[in-house]
């Protein structure tokens, strides 16, 4: 064996149990106890729980011109820190992924990152080019708040895609995520109007299935929106800033969706059951553009904790957490064979202490941008090995 984890639990078919993982050629190869020692490497995982590595949807990893942000390295390492084994790639790069040359560029970028990344291509009238992506992208990404989006360019993507499915031009189906705010009634009503996005919602709901494309409701932030996704055949995702902040609770709190009223962000909780998935938003900025009214926050190395903080709250059990942190994105995403603790998986893992208490400090992050709006916050229950196709890229809390 290349790597063994012992005296673990391990979350196995819904629960845990005590057992020794064996790993050789970035595969689970073995799942018992007291395996034999013959191995290059081991983790001892005593009082620990060893769950599947957490897959992240949702996240902006900068890089190209705006590597002083963050890069696909950097990014890579906060993620690691973060107990992330596996993000999914926004296009809203600059230059923004919707042409080949820069889906080609970006994948180049993957190959020195320690995690695994997967890229969106970004929709935008650019049709001839999405039909040179091919395997290059996880999905599509479109966003609805944009000055140039209208309902009708909508309706012409989502025939495109199905279009091109049936006369076999696009090979493949895959899932198209959507930020869910209507342009045009931003225009008209601002966008802090709770309107914005639960029509928003309500149209791509009744477009969706013209398109035959599997469609997925990005960073959802009010409890009517997740009303409104669990009635359709939507998925969706909510991320931790929209279920912990509530508007003011930051003094630069400017993120798109907005956060909301402290009312509105409990009842998010409340239908935490109708949202499939959490997922960070990471959108790294400096300092100085935060606070001139940049849009986002960083994300990658608060998630997890935070998410682990409320299990140990009881605000969602650790079975909740592992279904919407890895089961189900590598569902949506079809990621195969991650997301589970099997033999024959990918030995991408996280181990975490759910005893160990820590305080949330930008000076601690891996990625380039030192700050958060969580600042000083004590959490319970932190990520402390993050294993990734076999390798340890944090061992003890350190990236390696």
């Amino acid at each position: 064996m290349e790597l063994k984890i012992k005296n673990g639990k391990v979350y196995q078919k819904n629960r845990f149990v005590a057992a020794d993982i064996g790993i050789e050629k970035g595969r689970i190869t073995k799942l018992k106890k007291n395996l034999p020692r013959d191995s290059d490497e081991v983790i001892n995982a005593k009082g620990k729980y060893i769950i599947p590595g957490i897959i992240d949807a949702h996240v902006h990893l900068r890089d190209l011109e705006q590597s002083y942000k963050e890069t696909f390295v950097t990014g890579a390492k906060a993620a690691a820190h973060g107990g992330i084994s596996t993000v999914l790639c926004m296009p809203n790069t600059l230059p923004p992924a919707t042409t080949f040359n820069v889906i080609k560029k970006l994948n180049e970028r993957k190959k020195d990152a320690c995690v695994n990344i997967e890229l969106f291509g970004g929709v935008e009238n650019n049709f001839s080019e999405i039909l040179r992506f091919g395997d290059f992208v996880r999905g599509y990404k479109i966003y609805m708040d944009t000055k140039s989006f209208s309902r009708n360019s909508l309706n012409e993507s989502f025939n495109f895609f199905r279009e091109n499915y049936e006369n076999k031009k696009l090979k493949l189906v895959k899932p198209i995520a959507v930020h869910a705010e209507d342009g045009e009634l931003i225009e008209k009503f601002g966008r802090e109007n709770k309107i914005c996005e639960i029509e928003a919602i309500k149209f791509v709901s009744g477009l969706a299935g013209k398109s035959g494309f599997p469609v997925h409701v990005c960073h959802i932030s009010t409890p009517e929106g997740a009303e409104t996704v669990k009635k359709s055949d939507l998925t969706c995702e909510v991320t931790p800033h929209h279920l912990f902040l509530s508007k003011g609770d930051y003094e630069y709190d400017n993120v798109n969706p907005p956060l909301r009223t402290k009312h509105d962000r409990l009842k998010l909780w409340e239908n935490l059951n109708k949202i499939d998935i959490i997922a960070s938003d990471h959108a790294p900025h400096t300092l100085e553009e935060k606070e001139q009214g940049a849009s986002g926050f960083p994300g990658l190395e608060t998630m997890l904790p935070l998410m682990l903080d409320s299990v140990n709250k009881g605000r969602l059990t650790i079975r909740r957490l592992i279904e919407m942190m890895c089961e189900r994105p590598a569902e949506i995403f079809n990621l195969k064979n991650k997301g589970k603790i099997e033999i024959g998986f990918d030995a991408d893992l996280t181990i975490v202490d759910m005893k160990r208490q820590v305080k949330l400090l930008g000076d601690n992050f891996c990625g380039k941008q030192k700050w958060t709006p969580f600042e000083g916050w004590k959490v319970k229950g932190i990520p402390t090995d993050t294993v990734v196709g076999g390798k340890v890229v944090m061992g003890d809390g350190e990236v390696v």
